[in-house]
């Protein structure tokens, strides 16, 4: 079965923030609740930056996902090291994301 192509927008952070302070500065539906459809979204958008080509993901800095699965939120880590993405996943908590870092959120028009 073909798996839908989400729209999906990016945000880079302009400071340090936690978690709380990013997500509450992202759109509502900020976190890919479809597994199914967001594997097989990363799974493009790495193909197409095969060998660490340009494109949406960045390959100076880190590419962070918000994604919903069995009941619990965590964020999907995707950066391109040493000629190779690399893909990482954690939970939520205090620690500081980067200036410079891309957030990935599936299109939404509301806040």
């Amino acid at each position: 079965m073909a798996v839908p192509q989400t729209v999906i927008v990016s945000f880079t952070l302009v400071r340090q923030a936690n978690d709380a302070e990013i997500r509450a500065a992202l759109p509502a539906e900020h976190v890919f609740k479809d597994m199914n459809a967001f594997r097989t979204n990363l799974g493009e958008m790495i193909r197409r930056q095969a060998g660490g080509k340009n494109g949406d993901l960045l390959t100076n800095n880190a590419n962070i996902f918000y994604v919903h699965e069995e009941g619990e939120i965590f964020l999907i880590y995707v950066v391109w090291f040493s000629k190779k993405w690399h893909v990482a996943v954690r939970r939520p908590n205090e620690n500081l994301c980067n200036k410079g870092e891309r957030i990935f959120s599936p299109s939404s028009s509301s806040k």
